[in-house]
Formats: structure tokens, C-alpha cells, sequence
């Protein structure tokens, strides 16, 4: 009986080792700044709406993806102020991508302002759920760092496209 003890506490032993090298592993691939897979998010209603003054409108997600926002004139490249989310959603409908960040080092700020061009924004929001943010469209995807080579993909799925309305 003693022996059956024994090797039961060895196959929990051995599982627990398991386990717990399987999240550490995890932890450390989300700690690298590896991005989650991209999110589709429903169309806000009220994506044909174009504010002017008034109360700032609130969105679904952060960053937005639609919703009322500000046609024409958006920038292009690295920024060096948040954009408002009317200008976020604007430029989302008018196929840009945004590429945003908080909390970055300098290197790793400049590695994703190198990203920047005339269909991808990069711009700090302090708002952000997790340190990095990719936008397009309807979609978005979050990164705990910077991961260039899924920013780079999201990039070059989405830059260019422009919104269909309604959906």
C-alpha cells in the first residue's frame, strides 16, 4: 500500500512540474511583449455621427475602432500628443492604422515611431489598457510590449482599407 502512496505522490509531483514550467513559459512569452491575437469588434451605431464641440463622445473599447469621430485631416508618422478619439476613429475610417503606446522606454518607443507613416499613425494614450495597442477599422490588438513583427502584420492587413459603412 505504501509503494501505490508513493507513486501517486510522484505522478502529482510530476504533473505539478508540469504545470508550473507550462506558466512560466507563458509568463515570460507575455512578458516579451508578444501581441494576442486580433480582436473584431461590433460597429458602434453611431459611426456616421460627426461631433462638433460639445461633450467629448465615449467609445466601447480603448483604443475605439468606430464611432463618432472627425472626417479629414488626420496626421501621418510619430506624434508627440494623445489623439482625441473622434480624431482616432476618423483616421480608422479613413484606412489608417494606429499604432499607440504608455509607459515605453525611449529605444522601444523609437522602434515603433520607425513603424509611422502616411497610412500609420503612432501616438502615446495613457489611457490604454496594456502598453501597446494596434487599431484599424473595427479591429484592434493588444500587446503587453512592443512585438514589431505581429505590429508589422496588423500593419499590413489593415493599412489602406477603408471603412465600408454600416459595417
Amino acid at each position: 500500500m505504501a509503494r501505490r502512496s508513493w507513486a501517486a505522490v510522484a505522478v502529482l509531483a510530476a504533473v505539478l512540474l508540469v504545470v508550473g514550467v507550462l506558466v512560466v513559459l507563458r509568463s515570460s512569452a507575455s512578458a516579451s511583449g508578444r501581441c494576442a491575437d486580433p480582436v473584431r469588434d461590433p460597429l458602434d451605431p453611431r459611426s456616421l455621427q460627426h461631433p462638433l464641440g460639445g461633450a467629448p463622445p465615449t467609445y466601447a473599447t480603448e483604443p475605439p475602432t468606430s464611432g463618432p469621430h472627425q472626417a479629414g485631416g488626420h496626421p501621418g508618422g510619430a506624434v508627440a500628443e494623445p489623439l482625441a478619439g473622434p480624431v482616432q476613429v476618423g483616421a480608422l475610417e479613413a484606412g489608417q492604422v494606429l499604432v499607440q503606446h504608455r509607459d515605453l522606454a525611449p529605444a522601444e518607443r523609437s522602434r515603433l515611431e520607425a513603424l509611422g507613416g502616411s497610412q500609420v499613425i503612432v501616438a502615446p494614450n495613457p489611457a490604454l489598457p496594456t502598453r501597446v495597442a494596434a487599431s484599424a477599422w473595427r479591429t484592434r490588438q493588444l500587446c503587453p510590449g512592443v512585438d514589431e513583427e505581429a505590429l508589422r502584420r496588423f500593419i499590413e492587413v489593415h493599412a489602406g482599407r477603408f471603412a465600408q459603412h454600416p459595417g
